[in-house]
């Protein structure tokens, strides 16, 4: 038998299981976000060329980025292809290419 803490700890889940719609039951989860991700990188950067760091500073921060690389790169590898990507990452080339010929 159930006690009261119990039973209302039982009644709390179930009604959250059924007032969930099924397009939240289905639908699209981001993990991460995205700005927040970007910004520390940045950041990183940022500190990184910083002439007020010295080398031990910054070579741990290069170490950091580097591990951030690397599991990005494994993270890719083994993901799937998408019908615009190729699109996407032409754009982005392009995107690069004119702030390179811009300097």
């Amino acid at each position: 038998m159930l006690g009261k803490v119990q039973t209302q700890y039982v009644l709390e889940i179930v009604i959250k299981v059924v007032t969930v719609p099924a397009e939240e039951k289905m639908g699209f989860r981001k993990p991460i976000d995205y700005n927040s991700v970007h910004h520390q990188i940045y950041m990183a950067g940022v500190e990184l060329h910083s002439h007020h760091n010295d080398g031990f500073t910054t070579w741990e921060i290069k170490k950091d980025l580097h591990r951030i690389k690397w599991l990005l790169d494994e993270i890719m590898a083994d993901a799937p292809t998408y019908a615009d990507e190729q699109e996407f990452l032409d754009e982005h080339s392009k995107v690069k290419m004119w702030r390179v010929l811009k300097k």
